[in-house]
């Protein structure tokens, strides 16, 4: 029985510091392009606001493009974006992250109707400030 609580607070411990490290997952490609933010993870301070850089690439079809992105926020409610690309098929969509929205965030994009794919990074707190 003690073997058995040991090992099951050990897995407890194991998941909740490598609970942000799961989630981060900031770069994905598909046959119809790239999508990745520019770090795995964002740490804040309390009353600390930080920019997200999303970009991607689609495929060159020497016209601009429609992105869409989706980001889903830590409470669960979405934040719908619309964006074109260059005419080489780069996108890039500078999203605000703030301490007070800490948690785990999902981006899906669409480029030109085609699925890019979907990202995840975390916002957690500056613990060594």
């Amino acid at each position: 029985m003690n073997l058995f609580l040991i090992v099951i607070i050990g897995i407890i411990l194991v998941s909740f510091f490598t609970s942000t490290e799961i989630w981060a997952q900031n770069s994905v490609t598909s046959q119809y392009g790239g999508l990745n933010t520019d770090q795995d993870v964002y740490s804040l301070e309390r009353n600390e606001i930080v920019y997200v850089k999303i970009s991607g690439i689609g495929k060159d079809t020497n016209i601009r493009e429609r992105v869409s992105i989706i980001i889903t926020l830590p409470d669960s409610t979405k934040s719908t974006h619309s964006i074109f690309s260059t005419d080489d098929g780069y996108f890039e969509l500078i999203f605000p992250v703030s301490y007070t929205s800490l948690g785990n965030y999902k981006v899906f994009a669409s480029y030109a109707g085609k699925i890019l794919g979907e990202i995840y990074f975390p916002n957690v707190k500056n613990f060594f400030l």
